[in-house]
């Protein structure tokens, strides 16, 4: 049996006074009350459950076994060392806590945590986090929303080659590439959905599609958006229209939408939602569903976008071209297509050093510098330094971008500060949460840091409503389906999202192998990763949990790479630690 980092189920508790009985409880019932825990009858029954015993005196009884068999259903028969669904849902239920305090607590003075190593809860002060917002200029006043890239292969080809076509021109980008032009951006105008009904009841329902589209669509940063009858600035255009149609068949309202190209007043994309009869709650819905088919980076909108950009960049390079290969950078993490694209970005922002799109960009690049070791700058400062640097002028430049958050929230994460990243990490799910990759890059470090439901929740929207790109959110539902012993649907879940190709996603695919006996498969990825990534070969427990990821994760994976035959396990004082095996010839 594979040792795992509990001695006999236990975790030790850490040792502490009883809490004060009245305040405690108060504490509880206000976290009972909070709307954001009534989703789990479970959590709510162990949170309860151990207040109750640590209020007694009686924490010295909170054991995995005392848990499983109490509240988790688990029978007499049950296995902490083989089972870890206590670890999974002590984890969740403290990064519940924490969401709790972060959103609806923040002015409460004491509060309950359960440390980690811990299964007794404690009642702590509150420590607020400190306002992170970087002291900065007014913020550009501008409404504009985020570009992205493209929806079907035909689209992602296009930016592919227009990505090519910027890698070949010169490195030396001057400032030519950046001439203050803000045109590079799509310019949409909301013309409105029609009444094409008989019923004047569906006037206000039209209205809701409509102003709702609007207020939807300003938050992504990459498109300029106009009212009807909205005039733009002189160096502006109208490139799209956005108009549609409302009307009722049999027991349903039937909303269609198209985005029709100004010029040629050509309808570029269409779409039917049908919704049942009701209030503005289900106009105000498939509003969000235009919004985020529209500001997607691989959707119908910008695989348009890149076909101008392929046509345009030919001649010389641009602002637009630049902006757009990011996100064909996001799907294959070419070290070269990573050069080249921090010299552009780093062109972009000398000569628009007010755009925070460009600085969020930037951010993400200096920390794939720093994560995956690409093209280091010899000379320069940390990469991660430059960073957050980068993240923090996104921010002052446009505090309403919230890609310009998750930029924040990611630099928090990697510097191992957990406040800063969900502070941050809120903020830009506030700020747009019709954002798809908003959604997907926070949804994938909220489930690795242990908050399962709502991460993989957030990932599977962007799976299943959205164009299911990138593929790389499939590590979340990857580990899903791993954690639950579900490893057949793992490894068709890492077979979709191509999880072989990115360095330390192989580690998840060699563990999946493991735990289906596939050790040939195993260390043929393991060499692999050995060759991109040499340091996750030479500590991959060390590495997982450097890199924030929940300790039951980390535990879960390190026993399918042990079964897989490339680790060993070495017992020591408290825990089971994994060193690499010789490498297979």
């Amino acid at each position: 049996m594979v040792p795992l980092l509990m001695q006999n189920g236990v975790l030790a508790n850490i040792p502490g006074p009883v809490p004060d009985g009245d305040s405690m409880a108060a504490a509880l019932g206000r976290v009972l009350r909070w709307p954001g825990l009534h989703a789990s009858e479970r959590q709510k029954r162990l949170l309860i459950y151990l207040v109750e015993e640590t209020l007694a005196g009686r924490s010295n009884r909170l054991k995995a076994y005392n848990i499983a068999t109490t509240i988790l259903g688990r029978n007499e028969r049950f296995d902490p060392q083989i089972d870890p669904v206590v670890r999974i849902e002590v984890s969740q239920l403290r990064r519940c806590l924490e969401r709790y305090y972060l959103i609806e607590g923040q002015a409460e003075q004491h509060r309950i945590v359960i440390p980690r190593g811990s299964y007794a809860p404690r009642l702590e002060p509150a420590s607020p986090p400190a306002d992170l917002r970087p002291q900065a200029g007014p913020a550009v006043q501008r409404s504009r929303v985020r570009r992205y890239g493209i929806p079907v292969m035909a689209g992602l080809g296009a930016l592919l080659l227009a990505a090519m076509s910027l890698a070949l021109i010169r490195p030396a980008y001057d400032d030519r590439l950046t001439t203050g032009d803000l045109t590079f951006r799509p310019s949409i105008r909301i013309d409105g959905f029609a009444n094409a009904s008989t019923d004047p009841a569906l006037d206000g329902f039209a209205h809701v599609v409509t102003s709702e589209s609007t207020s939807a669509l300003v938050p992504f940063k990459s498109l300029h958006i106009y009212v009807s009858g909205g005039t733009p600035p002189d160096r502006d255009r109208i490139d799209y229209r956005l108009q549609g149609s409302v009307n009722r068949l049999s027991n349903e309202i039937r909303v269609t939408a198209q985005l029709v190209d100004a010029a040629s007043r050509t309808v570029l994309w269409a779409r039917d939602y049908a919704a049942p009869p009701g209030g503005p709650s289900a106009g105000a819905e498939i509003a969000r569903r235009i919004a985020a088919v529209l500001g997607d980076p691989y959707g119908p909108l910008f695989s348009l976008e890149a076909k101008t950009a392929d046509r345009v960049v030919r001649n010389s390079p641009t602002v637009r071209t630049c902006m757009l290969a990011f996100y064909a950078y996001v799907e294959t993490w070419a070290p070269d297509l990573h050069r080249r694209l921090r010299d552009c970005h780093e062109a972009v922002v000398r000569g628009l050093p007010n755009e925070s799109e460009a600085w969020a960009h930037l951010s993400f690049l200096y920390l794939d510098e720093f994560k995956y070791g690409y093209n280091p700058l010899i000379g320069a400062a940390p990469p991660l330094q430059r960073a957050e640097e980068a993240a923090r002028r996104a921010v002052a430049s446009d505090p309403t971008d919230a890609w310009a958050h998750v930029a924040l929230a990611l630099i928090g994460w990697f510097n191992h500060d957990l406040t800063s990243f969900s502070v941050e990490a809120e903020r830009a799910l506030t700020l747009n949460p019709n954002d798809p990759l908003v959604a997907g890059e926070m949804g994938t470090r909220l489930f690795l840091h242990g908050d399962y439901d709502r991460g993989l929740a957030l990932v599977q929207g962007v799976l299943l409503h959205g164009t299911g790109r990138p593929e790389r959110y499939r590590d979340i539902t990857t580990l899903n389906a791993y954690l639950h012993g579900d490893y057949t649907a793992a490894l068709d879940e890492a077979i979709k999202g191509d999880l072989e190709r990115r360095p330390l996603a192989r580690m998840i695919v060699a563990a999946v192998y493991g735990k289906l006996g596939r050790r040939q498969d195993a260390e043929r990825v393991w060499k692999a990763l050995r060759q991109d990534l040499p340091k996750a070969v030479a500590a991959p427990r060390a590495i997982l949990l450097d890199r924030e990821w929940a300790p039951e994760i980390v535990d879960a994976l390190m026993s399918g790479l042990y079964e897989a035959g490339v680790v060993e396990w070495h017992v020591g004082e408290n825990a089971a630690l994994a060193t690499v095996k010789s490498p297979p010839p």
